[in-house]
Order: C-alpha cells, then structure tokens, then sequence
C-alpha cells in the first residue's frame, strides 16, 4: 500500500524524467519480483500503434520513452500489515481544523512569553543597576569607616581633653575659669 502522497511523488518521477512506465520494485525472493507500476497512459497508447504483432508491449514503450525501477520503500510503500490507517477527509479536514488551532494556541503562548521574558529582563536590568549602584555606596561607606576608625585610633593614643580637640576637625579652645 502506497503512502498518503506516495503516488503523487511516482506522478513527479514520471513526468520530471519523462518516461513511459515506473516501476516499483515492493519485494523479490525466490518466487520472484513483485512490483507496482504506473503507466503513463500517452506513452502506452503511441507504443500500441507501432507495436508489431508477438512484440511485448512493454519492450515498446521501453524503446520509445523508458522504464523507470524506483524502490518501495524510499516512495512510501508498506505491506498491509505496516501501512497506516486510511483516514477520511471529513477526519483529515478535522485532524487538519484541530492542529490549526493548536498552532494559534501555541502561538499566542510564545507571544505570552516573550512578553514576560522582556519582563524579566527589564527587572534583571534594574537589579544589576541597583547592584552597581550598592556596590559604590558600599565602597563610599567602606572609606568612611576606615576614615573613622582611624580617627578613633588617633583619639585612644592621644589623652585628654586637648587630644580629642586635636583629633576633631575643627578648633576647640579651653578657658579656665
């Protein structure tokens, strides 16, 4: 059994290389070859009208136009057993009205999707502006402290009242009453 376009691929076959008979070759073992044709009718009736009598047909339009041998299984053809079930057209039409609106469904979700993927990286990018912007207030911090601690560091060695003077910044002076 041929395949859903199998024949319309034999129809390529036949008229692309112009022959006048294709042949399929579908099994061969000891009893024989067994093999589908399809005939190309306009070939077969100008070989009946020069064939002579007791000459094969076949050899004639051979002659005239060619023969083709395709294998089986490279067009599609299976044994019953292996061939897929035959589906309807009102079923195909169905099948075909179904997948169409999967597509439209799947479509509309990749739409979804690539809303929320622009989304999320405009979020991505504000936390990666927000990281660069913590990162440089850490390190303003960072100096300050260092700043700080060292002028704590500088208060502890100094003593008294002069040394805390001498360690703010701006001038203190002491009167003694």
């Amino acid at each position: 059994m041929p395949e859903e376009d199998g024949i319309g691929r034999l129809l390529d076959v036949l008229r692309g290389r112009e022959r006048g008979l294709v042949s399929v070759l579908l099994t061969e073992d000891a009893e024989g070859v067994t093999a589908a044709r399809l005939e190309r009718t306009e070939a077969f009736s100008r070989a009946a009208l020069v064939v002579e009598e007791g000459e094969d047909l076949d050899d004639a339009v051979d002659e005239m136009f060619g023969t083709y041998w395709v294998d089986g299984e490279t067009f599609g053809f299976h044994t019953a057993a292996e061939a897929p079930a035959y589906v309807n057209r009102r079923t195909a039409y169905r099948k075909q009205v179904q997948a169409q609106a999967e597509v439209e469904r799947l479509t509309k979700e990749v739409e979804r999707l690539r809303g929320q993927v622009t989304r999320w990286r405009d979020e991505a990018a504000q936390w990666r502006k927000s990281a660069v912007e913590f990162r440089r207030e850490i390190g303003t911090l960072r100096r300050q402290v260092s700043a700080l601690r060292g002028q704590v560091s500088a208060l502890h060695r100094a003593r008294g009242l002069r040394g805390i003077a001498r360690g703010l910044g701006r001038p203190f002076t002491f009167k003694k009453t």
